[in-house]
């Protein structure tokens, strides 16, 4: 890919400069399929330019206008763009995973799906260096919707910005304005919307779960076809706190927020289907028939809580206590109780951590295609357990579970 040098930026920032404002001798910013990767660009005027395809992970947009700016399928990942201007653009198939957009402009933005027609048209230059053709084909075979998964845009005004299917999974969106703006079929799981203003925004067809919705306005909102997370006027003010700092715990690394701790709390019936709640503390807390499907509870800790009837459906539980919990008819169908890795993958040795199922009680349980491998399992209870399909794998069973779950059409 074509890396570009300090002194070339300098002479093209001056000459869109006097592009902008008309004067002799100006050119509109050419950086398709440029590597700019981590340049400190500050408040530098990018207005109407041309950055296709470019790679611009890592770099510095503080306060910087890009306004206009075409920015088809370009990479953004991690940049600093607070307080950026980026209203008009165009962010189609952009990357944008964990970039900061704090207070940033994106008013209609348009971050629809990027085209294969248009990569053609907009990734191809005259003269084109071999690296700038490599990238262009790569990046016209991953063009795809608008990834925003894990970014930071808490009070970004986005007002009608189209983000048709964009990938908003665990983005911080904290007061942001949203008003008209076009969600459909987006996925915006897990992401923190406290205080962000929806009003008269599409949103059908769009995932919000586990999403934390606290002062969220959903008025006027096109909802239909939703997934919708639990509604906070249905938690109590207190479990909303618990879920908001614990929110800001895992977004943040540990930085911000607090653990949440609910042990010994009664939590019967409650739904936080699809929340992320990873390493929280449910000791002894009472859970029957509450919704947890579809859940990422990796490392959670429920020793001696009362799960009877819960739905644990899809969730994965890698690494969770379940010491002497009581699961009685608990729904587990494709649960995954595998081993949690303890550390990052750039560790060169990675401890596994198995889930921990020790006296768990799961009578009349249904772990229809559930994996435990290497799962804890001295003194589990498993009568009248469905365990159709369910994996075992490394389980240290005793002969009595062993014969029950092989002739459950489980694998050992």
């Amino acid at each position: 890919m074509s890396t570009i040098q300090p002194d070339e930026i300098a002479v093209i920032l001056k000459r869109h400069q006097a592009f902008l404002l008309g004067k002799p001798g100006g050119q509109r910013a050419n950086l398709t399929l440029r590597d700019l990767s981590g340049v400190r660009f500050g408040r530098v005027n990018l207005a109407s330019a041309n950055l296709s395809g470019a790679k611009l992970d890592g770099c510095n947009f503080v306060g910087a206008n890009l306004s206009g700016s075409d920015l088809f399928g370009a990479d953004l990942s991690k940049a600093d763009l607070r307080n950026a201007n980026l209203s008009k653009s165009d962010l189609r198939g952009a990357q944008l995973y964990r970039a900061d957009l704090t207070g940033a402009n994106l008013a209609s933005a348009d971050m629809r799906p990027g085209a294969l027609m248009d990569a053609k048209s907009k990734l191809t230059k005259k003269q084109m260096t071999d690296e700038e053709r490599m990238r262009a084909q790569m990046v016209a075979a991953e063009i795809g919707r608008t990834n925003m998964a894990s970014a930071t845009l808490n009070a970004a005004n986005m007002s009608s910005a189209d983000m048709y299917k964009a990938n908003l999974h665990e983005a911080k969106l904290a007061n942001a304005n949203l008003t008209s703006a076009r969600l459909k079929d987006a996925d915006i799981s897990s992401a923190d919307l406290s205080g962000a203003n929806f009003e008269g925004a599409e949103l059908t067809g769009a995932n919000l779960k586990g999403a934390l919705m606290v002062g969220t306005n959903l008025h006027n909102a096109d909802l239909t076809n939703v997934e919708m997370p639990a509604m906070s006027e249905e938690l109590a003010e207190d479990v909303q706190k618990l879920l908001s700092d614990h929110m800001y715990w895992i977004n943040s690394d540990g930085r911000k927020g607090k653990c949440a701790d609910f042990s010994g709390r009664d939590l019967k019936e409650i739904s936080l289907e699809g929340a992320n709640l990873s390493g929280a503390k449910f000791r002894g807390a009472k859970l029957k028939f509450a919704n947890l499907s579809g859940t990422i509870l990796m490392f959670c800790d429920f020793t001696e809580a009362d799960l009877s009837g819960a739905d644990f459906s899809k969730s994965i539980m890698n690494g969770a206590n379940l010491t002497g919990a009581r699961l009685a008819r608990a729904k587990l169908h494709d649960t995954c109780l595998k081993p949690a890795e303890l550390g990052s993958a750039a560790d060169a040795i990675q401890e596994l951590w198995p889930a921990n199922l020790r006296r768990a009680d799961f009578t009349g349980a249904d772990l229809t295609g559930a994996d435990l491998e290497s799962a804890h399992m001295d003194d589990v209870i498993l009568r009248q357990a469905t365990v159709t399909r369910a994996s075992f794998k490394d389980c240290r069973l005793s002969e009595e579970q062993s014969k029950f779950v092989r002739a459950g059409g489980a694998t050992v």
